[in-house]
Formats: structure tokens, sequence, C-alpha cells
């Protein structure tokens, strides 16, 4: 199953286009029931957030969660093409600094919404190019994220972040409205639906954890030194199932360092 990270429109679309039949991306409303498209990830079996992740982004549609994305430049929120294929810069605010998504921080409405122009998901074998920008109305304070030079390799340890839901099975419960971490090991192979190993980042969470409905278009991170870097963006579970469940096998992210140079056509870093 795909978790599709946007509107739940686009989640609907998404269940129709893929008959519940492979990966599911990973978008999030705070109602999640799959009998009306809801299609979003969720962190399951992670840890609430305490502080240092001030550039995470909760991505708000008419008050509910609809994806997540990263800081990466004062005006500019990186997150994942699905989430935003249905949406039009004024449905989109977007909430930073704060790891609960219901308060706190800094609410900015978006100015311009970029797509990746390979992005295609018509293809239910191959979904590439999964990452969209946010250009903001107006920058925030909050430090941005670093991007990752390089690729996490097979038993790198990375962390997950993101808002969705909870609960391993879609439409159980709602989301988190703390962000939720969760650490998982890269793997190189395991991956389904598609994986890319050039363009993408495949892991392996532990037995009954991983991202849900509605963590898509957040941040994986890998560790430095100094703390924390961009390494991926939620995007869709590497595994196949005829039912909206979470948490039963590995998890797809877009690679950031492949797709820097694109960033840097648009983002000053």
């Amino acid at each position: 199953m795909r978790f599709r990270l946007a509107a739940t429109a686009v989640a609907s679309a998404a269940i129709a286009t893929l008959g519940l039949a492979s990966a599911t991306a990973v978008a999030s409303p705070d109602t999640t029931t799959p009998d009306a498209g809801v299609v979003q990830p969720f962190i399951v079996g992670g840890e609430d957030a305490t502080e240092g992740y001030e550039f995470s982004a909760a991505l708000i549609n008419d008050g509910r969660h609809a994806c997540g994305g990263t800081v990466i430049a004062p005006e500019w929120v990186l997150t994942a093409a699905h989430c935003m294929v249905s949406y039009e810069p004024a449905d989109i605010d977007v909430r930073v600094g704060s790891v609960d998504r219901t308060q706190g921080g800094e609410v900015v409405p978006s100015a311009e919404i970029i797509i990746h122009p390979d992005y295609d998901d018509s293809e239910v074998t191959r979904v590439d190019a999964d990452i969209a920008l946010i250009r903001l109305a107006e920058p925030v304070s909050v430090t941005p994220a670093t991007l990752s030079t390089s690729k996490p390799l097979p038993g790198d340890t990375i962390r997950h972040t993101g808002w969705g839901q909870e609960c391993p099975v879609g439409g159980e419960c709602g989301s988190a409205e703390i962000l939720q971490l969760l650490d998982t090991t890269v793997i190189a192979e395991g991956c389904e639906y598609g994986f890319n190993p050039e363009t993408e980042i495949c892991d392996q969470p532990a037995e009954g954890t991983g991202f849900c409905y509605g963590d898509s278009g957040t941040g994986t991170l890998k560790a430095t030194d100094g703390g924390w870097e961009l390494a991926g963006i939620i995007v869709r579970t590497g595994y196949q199932s005829s039912e909206p469940l979470c948490a039963i096998g590995p998890g797809i992210s877009t690679d950031v360092a492949y797709w820097t140079p694109w960033i840097e056509e648009h983002v000053s870093l």
C-alpha cells in the first residue's frame, strides 16, 4: 500500500489508482478513514520529540494536518511531491518552530508550490522524483536544516520524524499532536513498489514500528557530530499489501543528496 501525504482528495485518488495493492504514500488528516479515501502515514512505535527539531514543518490545510516538511532556508520548505499535487499555495499554511503541530512556533502562509517536473505517479510500479518545494509568504526565524551531502549507507542508522498515525491499521486512530521520532536502519534491498536505489533510501524499522499515514513529506534525518542533517523525505512504504496497514515492512524516502542540484536551482542555501 502506498501512503500519500497530500489532502484527503489526493489520498482518495491514490487508493483508486493503486487499488490498495501496492506501497502507500503517507499523508495525514485528523480523521483517517480508508473508506473515505484518506491515505496518509503516521509513525507507529515512535517517541515524542522534545526539542531540537524546530525545522520540522507541519503543513496545514483548512485547520487539518495534511503532511510534513522541513525548513531548508528561511523562506523555503522541502516536502514530498505527492503531498502537494492537489493543492494551490493558498490552501496550505505552515507551522514551524514547535514539535506540537496544533500550537506554538510560527504559522506562515504558502506563496508558491514547486513540484519536480519529473514527478509522475501514473505508473504504479515506479514513482520517482517525489519531491517538492514550498516558498513561504515571509521568512521564518527557525534555523533551517542542513542538507546531507551524501546518501546514508546500508547499516547506517537514520531517524524518521512525523505527525502521522500512531496505530498500524489505517483509520483506527488520528495523527499525533507531538512530533514522533523513530530510529531505523538503512538496508540495501527489501523495498518493493518500484524502489529506485539511485534516488531513494530504503530502511528496515524494528518489527511493529514504521512510518504511517500522515508522515509523508516529513524529514528522514542522519546523525552528524553537531546534531542532525536532512537525508531524506518520507514518501511511501516499501512493501505490498492489500490492506491499509503500517509498520509491517521497510520504508522508502526520497534521497535529498541526489536531488540537491534541483533544489539549488530554486533555493539559495
